[in-house]
Formats: C-alpha cells, sequence, structure tokens
C-alpha cells in the first residue's frame, strides 16, 4: 500500500486555532512572538494530523493498492496465484480509506501489470459508503488501484468550531509544550518521543484512526 498526501492550498483562517486563541492559552500578551506562534500553529495541527492519521486542513490523497492482500496476511501455503480461489482478495471487500475525513473521491483507476490502464464508475466498478470516515468496495480488477480524494476535517455546525473540542485542545497544548520547551533538547517531546507531548496525545486520543 502507498500513500502520497499533498498539502493543498487553504488561508491562514482556515487553520483550526487562531493566533488570538493560541496565545491566549499560552498567556502571551504581547506581540514579539507573534510569527513565531503563527508558525507554531500550522506545525502543531500538522502533528496532530500525524497522530491521528486524519486531515484537518485540505489534502489530495493518492491512495495505490494491490487488488491482493499484502504478503504475510494469508496463509503461507497459498500461491499468489490462488488468493482469489481462496477468497483473499481486496476486491469486493469494504476497505476503510485513509487520511479521511474524505471529502470527495475525485478518481479510481485500475492498472495491470501490464500498464493498461482504465476509468473506474461509481456504483457500477466501485461503490463508497459512510459519512465521516468513508469506505470503498471495488469490483474485481487485477493488478493495482489507485484512488484519488480529497480530504478535510468539516466544519462542525453543532459547536460553530473547524474542528470538535478536544482536537482543538490537542493542538492548543502541542502548541503551548513546544513554546515552553522550545530549545530544550530533553523535553522537546513526550517521554516516549512519539512526536507530540503527553497532554496532546490525551485529548486527541478518541481521533486516532487505524486503517485495515
Amino acid at each position: 500500500m502507498d500513500i502520497y498526501k499533498q498539502e493543498l492550498s487553504y488561508a491562514a483562517s482556515q487553520e483550526p486555532v487562531t493566533l488570538t486563541e493560541a496565545k491566549a492559552h499560552i498567556l502571551v500578551d504581547f506581540t514579539t512572538d507573534d510569527t513565531y506562534i503563527q508558525a507554531l500553529i500550522s506545525q502543531c495541527r500538522s502533528a496532530i494530523e500525524g497522530y491521528c492519521k486524519i486531515a484537518i486542513t485540505p489534502k489530495r490523497v493518492t491512495w495505490t493498492f494491490s487488488s491482493l492482500p499484502e504478503p504475510g496476511s494469508y496463509p503461507p501455503w497459498i500461491s499468489r496465484w490462488d488468493l482469489n480461489f481462496y477468497g483473499f482478495t481486496n476486491c469486493t471487500k469494504w476497505l476503510r480509506m485513509p487520511w479521511g475525513p474524505v471529502q470527495s473521491v475525485d478518481s479510481v483507476t485500475s492498472v495491470t501489470d501490464a500498464g493498461v490502464v482504465t476509468t473506474l464508475n461509481l456504483n457500477v466498478d466501485y461503490f463508497v459508503r459512510g459519512s465521516l470516515f468513508k469506505e470503498i468496495r471495488i469490483n474485481s480488477f487485477s493488478g493495482n488501484i489507485i484512488v484519488v480524494y480529497t480530504s478535510k476535517w468539516p466544519y462542525d455546525t453543532v459547536s460553530s468550531e473547524p474542528i470538535p473540542a478536544a482536537l482543538k485542545l490537542a493542538v492548543l497544548d502541542e502548541i503551548a509544550f513546544r513554546y515552553t520547551n522550545r530549545g530544550d533538547a530533553v523535553n522537546r517531546y513526550a517521554q516516549q518521543n512519539v512526536g507530540i507531548s503527553e497532554g496532546a496525545q490525551s485529548a486527541a486520543a478518541d481521533y486516532v484512526q487505524i486503517w485495515l
């Protein structure tokens, strides 16, 4: 499986946290660090996206996977040529689309080992279901499947916020941690050194996605 993400153009106003909110969270009332804090907002939002495997700001995702399952996910005595016979195939199965929430599916194509490209049609060759985190099912095709789609967290009309409160808190907590510990090589990240602070991990825990 291969995934390529391209950050699409967006205005600073589309960040889930404003400069005013970030400064209030870290108790900063001066303007000297405004540029640095604005950069932290983007960096920390991206870090939360990476930890949760989600898209908050707009992304173009190109997801390539084989119609056959990954080696090791089926009994070793079954040959590659007999996988379809024994029911080990990614076709006809519902697969979670990585890096959601998916806003729109732009194209789905199949590419055979000989390089023949076929454009697949919605509700004929493939099907999509789900609202926030979508799944896709491909009918029987050989070779590789390439799915191109746009992902972005939808505006929360209930809270009138760009993202859920817990995710926003995770971004704010990570901003506070990085601002407080900038230049500190020892305490730069959480003790486990997973890339974001423990406070941000706790706040974002319910939004971590696992792709099967």
